[in-house]
Parts: structure tokens; sequence; C-alpha cells
């Protein structure tokens, strides 16, 4: 067999270029035959995928692509060789996209109306809490194939292990959300209930791999009651407007999600979680705002106060979603 160029145990970055050739596993790897073109596994609930190439230069014995664990140029990464961790994406996924809400909202500012001229918060009710009920129960649907897709194999005992741990967060975080809703608003307020299902999911997507059912029982709870406290304090104290509570559950319970992981999980570092929450910031806020400067400056990111009042279905559309259902012509 040609024999590449790099050190032994060494791995370096560079296309895998395809063969024909089938090479067997190296010593203290499965079995494991690939032409590069008509991948065969021997071992098909294997979660690592090994592809031999001769075109080298990679390891000793071909390139090695852990699908669990990403390419290789990206498999020891700094984070990963310090031992962060996030299964599914509670920070990557998740906290991203809370940061940039956050910093587009902020950029934005409240919709016309959203606070009374002493600062005081003004609900703008949804037109319709049963399709916002509809809509969460597809994303719980839709979760079981994010987190369980993202074991990367048909391993029984993985894969159930996350479908386990994410309902139970889910239906954990539907119940502590309900109870501190509950309490704190007088009224078990059904918005306040269905982000709470959507904190718990978020909450466990970082451990849902590496926690038992009641820590997840447990992360799903806590998540619950945080989405609550979140939502009020951004609304009502710092006045950021956020419609549907984006912020606080997909950042506030991302970064909670990805510290549980630590916390809960065996063997995992609270110390390596709070340096991947920390630079995922440092890079997603300088980002948000170039772009969102970028576009404010050219396109620009609000419609002005006319269209807004008469609403986007008829500035963008020239009809409105809903006839009839306003008391007054948008006309």
């Amino acid at each position: 067999m040609q024999q590449s160029s790099a050190r032994p145990g060494s791995v370096t970055t560079g296309p895998i270029r395809g063969s024909r050739k089938v090479h067997s596993a190296p010593p203290g790897h499965p079995q494991l035959k690939v032409p590069l073109r008509e991948i065969a596994l021997d071992d098909p609930l294997s979660p690592t995928l090994h592809l031999y190439d001769t075109s080298g230069p990679y390891t000793e014995d071909g390139a090695v692509i852990d699908l669990a664990a990403g390419l290789p140029a990206l498999r020891e990464g700094w984070l990963a060789a310090r031992g962060f961790h996030d299964f599914a994406g509670s920070t990557i996924v998740h906290s991203v996209g809370g940061w940039g809400a956050l910093i587009g909202a902020i950029m934005l500012g409240p919709r016309l109306g959203k606070y009374t001229p002493d600062g005081k918060s003004r609900a703008i009710a949804g037109h319709s809490m049963p399709l916002a009920t509809i809509g969460v129960f597809i994303l719980w649907l839709g979760w079981f194939g994010f987190n369980g897709g993202s074991v990367l194999s048909a391993d029984p005992g993985a894969v159930s292990l996350v479908l386990v741990t994410t309902n139970l967060a889910a239906a954990a975080g539907v119940v502590a959300s309900m109870l501190v809703s509950w309490i704190v608003q007088k009224k078990p307020d059904l918005s306040m209930i269905l982000n709470g299902a959507l904190a718990g999911l978020v909450g466990i997507t970082a451990g849902a791999d590496c926690v038992t059912p009641m820590e997840a029982i447990a992360i799903g709870a806590i998540a619950g009651a945080i989405v609550v406290l979140a939502v009020l304090l951004i609304d009502q104290k710092l006045r950021i407007d956020d419609p549907v509570g984006a912020i606080s559950v997909h950042l506030v319970c991302g970064i909670f999600g990805t510290l549980a992981a630590g916390i809960f999980g065996e063997g995992k570092s609270v110390v390596a979680q709070l340096a991947g929450i920390g630079l995922t910031a440092a890079f997603c806020i300088p980002s948000a705002l170039v772009l969102f400067g970028i576009l404010k400056a050219t396109l620009g990111i609000r419609v002005d106060e006319g269209e807004e009042r008469r609403g986007l279905d008829i500035g963008e559309h020239g009809m409105e979603a809903y006839g009839g259902f306003q008391i007054f012509t948008n006309q």
C-alpha cells in the first residue's frame, strides 16, 4: 500500500481526493472497507466513519473523519481541546442566534406603541394563540430530529438517551414555566408556557447526550423558570422589544444549557463551558453590530411610521392577511 508523507499519528488538513481502491482499517480500529465512492460499513451502528486514502498527506494509515467530532482540522479546535461540550448547539446554534437577535432588537428599536411615555410596557398580543401552540408542538417534534440526528449514528442506546432527555426537558420546562408565571403574573400565561417548552428544549440541547433522565428534568425545569423571568426582565426593565421572547429562549436559555452540560455532564468542565460562551459572545456581538450597521446605513432595517401603522401585509403585498380582522381600515 502506498504510504503517506505525514508523521505517524499526525493529522494534516487538505481535501480528501477520491480513490477507487479499497483499504483495510488500521490495527485497533473496527474492520471497515471503504471505496471512497461506495462506502460499505461492516458495522452500520458505528458512529465513526473512517476514510482511507492513499493520496495523502494525512495520517500514516490514511485520512480519518470522525462524524461525531467533525473534520480532522476541526476535531481538536481550541475549545474542543479544553473540554468544551455543545452536543447539538445550545451555544453554536441558539446562543449565536440569540446574540444576533439582541443586537438587532436594540438597533431596530421598539414597535410603535409598545412603551408608554413613562416607560411602561404594553402587551401587543398575537392574533392566534392556538396557532402559536401548534407551532411550538411542531418545533418540539422537530427537535427529535435536531437532537437525535446529532448523534450521527443509528446506535439505539445513544439515540434513545438523547430522545428521552430531550422530551423530558421540554415537558419539565412546560410545568416549571406554568408554575412560575402563575406565581409571578397571578395567571398561568399560555405564551410563557409555550416559551417554557422551547426553553427546556434549548437548555437540554448542549448536554442531551451526557446527562441522565432525571438531570434532564432538572435542566428543563430550571430553563422553564428562567425564561419567564428573562422575558419580564428584558421587556419591562431593559425595555427591549422582543415580540416572541426569542432572546430569552435562545440566548438566555442557550447560555444556561451550555453551563448545565458542564454542571451535570459526567467529566465535563464548567470552566470550558464558560470559555465557549464568552468566545461565542466575543465573536457574535461585533459581527452582528457590523452586519446590522451596514444594513441600517444602506437598505435600512425599519419601515417608515406610516407603513408600520398600516401593516407590512399591505406595504409589502397590497392586501391584508386577515380580512375583516381589524376594527379599522388600513387602506
